[in-house]
């Protein structure tokens, strides 16, 4: 088994190779960094950590911790990227079905959808993602409402 030392302020591991070979100096090397045992290796060093968790620290060693709730500004932006998505989306298939409505070979329902694809583009427009996560969406039309 590779050894490794663990470094409680960096939430980290690291591979004992490094504390000789020059990647740390004696100033740069963490002051709370231990050698970490082969069944804390085994589980967290180079794992992925289970959904909703992440590397942390519990009672002064390496464990999985619950990642912190996201931020304002982090609903704000997923709200942003959601809404730019969906009107990337929606702007790809109205540009399709506009070009068949100017060749003039739209059908009835081509025409139908592509009137209800600009609504939903418009609504998603206006939606304020700054009041995220209460946020009602649109929904995609001739998709069911979930």
């Amino acid at each position: 088994m590779t050894t490794a030392y663990f470094s409680p302020s960096l939430k980290s591991f690291i591979p004992i190779t490094w504390k000789n070979d020059g990647t740390y100096s004696d100033e740069d090397w963490p002051a709370d960094a231990f050698i970490a045992t082969d069944q804390e290796i085994t589980i967290y060093w180079k794992q992925t950590p289970p959904p909703g968790k992440l590397m942390g620290v519990a009672g002064g060693r390496p464990a999985w911790v619950d990642e912190p709730a996201p931020t304002r500004e982090q609903i704000i932006e997923q709200a942003n990227s959601q809404q730019a998505s969906l009107i990337q989306k929606a702007s790809s298939k109205i540009s399709i079905l506009q070009d068949a409505v100017d060749l003039g070979m739209a059908t009835t329902e081509e025409n139908d959808t592509l009137t209800a694809l600009k609504k939903y583009r418009v609504l998603l427009m206006r939606i304020d993602t700054s009041k995220a996560p209460d946020i009602e969406w649109p929904v995609l039309p001739g998709a069911q409402a979930s």
